[in-house]
């Protein structure tokens, strides 16, 4: 990560500036009783809150209107605040009192070093 950590801190820096605070939503599950396996497990979800900018899904006139829906945004989150794997895993953004449901997740990583995650999002 040596090689690109002034990346990962300016995407910090400015995403924490224009951004606002924003949960991650992960689905989990856990053991019904621990001492009791054959139960099963529990669906459950976990959150993690990181900084984000919203931005609004650009079209343009070649695009399919029916794949760019209106309700679709983009979410910028700097790697710096929350893992590939866990990018990967989340299933929905809350932001304020609206949840958003995450279609897709680009990770800008030259190389191996993650920098930020492009987050598209419909709700």
């Amino acid at each position: 990560m040596a090689r690109f950590t002034k990346f990962v801190l300016l995407a910090q820096k400015l995403i924490a500036k224009n951004g606002r605070s924003i949960m991650i939503i992960f689905p989990t599950t856990i053991d019904r009783d621990i001492t009791k396996p054959y139960l099963g497990k529990i669906e459950s979800t976990t959150t993690k809150t990181v900084t984000g900018v919203f931005l609004n899904q650009q079209r343009d006139d070649q695009a399919d209107p029916v794949l760019v829906a209106k309700g679709e945004k983009h979410v910028l989150i700097a790697a710096g605040d929350i893992t590939p794997d866990e990018m990967k895993t989340a299933t929905k953004i809350q932001d304020r009192n609206i949840v958003w449901k995450i279609s897709n997740v680009k990770i800008v990583d030259p190389g191996d070093d993650a920098i930020m995650y492009d987050v598209q999002v419909n709700s």
